[in-house]
């Protein structure tokens, strides 16, 4: 096993969402006979992100795996446990459809150990002010790991109007 300290000193992550429209991301939670109804929904809908609640470290039920990494290629689609505490896998099982590891490989952004209202605030922040999905995965490392050794100025991430037009700046501090 391992020891995790959940109280320690977090990176800074500031982000300036600008005077724009707040973004609304929807959560949706996994269950085992999952058969994706709710697929067609968010791609008709235009969502811009999406957070799913999957089932123990992060699976989902094979059959949907395609899709789910279909959605991921159109939008950033956070990947939480719906256990409500602890956090998401990233490589514990070997690689088959519906494991965790399966899924980050195919592109969703695993939220670490943030919660689903958690990471779909970071997330709507995030699609907010502009970020790319590269700053979005960055953003959930930084926040969402629970092995962060330090945090030095070195760990601030700036997202959006005060740091650039989405444009982040590592290592710098706000205004």
């Amino acid at each position: 096993g391992r020891a995790h300290l959940r109280d320690r000193p977090f990176a800074r992550v500031v982000i300036d969402p600008g005077a724009g429209p707040f973004t609304r991301v929807p959560v949706v939670k996994m269950a085992m006979d999952d058969d994706g109804w709710w697929l067609p929904a968010i791609r008709d809908a235009g969502v811009p992100g999406v957070v799913l609640e999957a089932m123990g470290g992060g699976h989902v039920p094979g059959w949907l795996c395609p899709e789910v990494a279909e959605l991921a290629g159109s939008i950033p689609v956070v990947l939480t446990s719906r256990t409500g505490d602890g956090e998401v896998l990233t490589s514990t099982y070997g690689g088959f459809a519906g494991s965790e590891s399966w899924l980050i490989e195919h592109g969703l952004i695993p939220a670490g150990s943030l919660h689903s209202l958690k990471a779909r605030l970071l997330l709507s922040l995030l699609l907010s002010a502009g970020a790319s999905r590269q700053q979005i995965a960055r953003a959930f490392v930084l926040l969402g790991t629970p092995r962060r050794r330090s945090s030095s100025a070195a760990d601030t991430f700036l997202i959006g109007p005060a740091g650039g037009p989405a444009e982040a700046k590592e290592g710098a501090h706000e205004p």
